[in-house]
């Protein structure tokens, strides 16, 4: 009856790798999904930071632009009175 004994060691065996091909499966699906969202966070943040500036560079610019041509009607008043 040594077989038995050699049969169930070698299921016991089968099953253990298995069990451990299965677990290192899923943390290495777990690791890659969280390096997707990691990832995919951190381009909305970047996308998100990128259109702040660019509004606020648009702000500035129309502030800008909106003093000079301010300015430069009332310098043209100012001659012109």
């Amino acid at each position: 009856m040594a077989w038995v004994g050699k049969a169930h060691a070698h299921a016991h065996a089968h099953a253990h790798a298995h069990a451990h091909a299965h677990a290192h499966a899923h943390a290495h699906a777990h690791a890659h999904a969280h390096a997707y969202a990691y990832a995919h966070a951190h381009a909305h943040a970047h996308a998100h930071a990128h259109a702040h500036a660019h509004a606020h560079a648009h702000a500035y610019a129309c502030a800008c632009a909106y003093a000079h041509a301010h300015a430069h009607a009332q310098a043209q008043a100012h001659a012109l009175g």
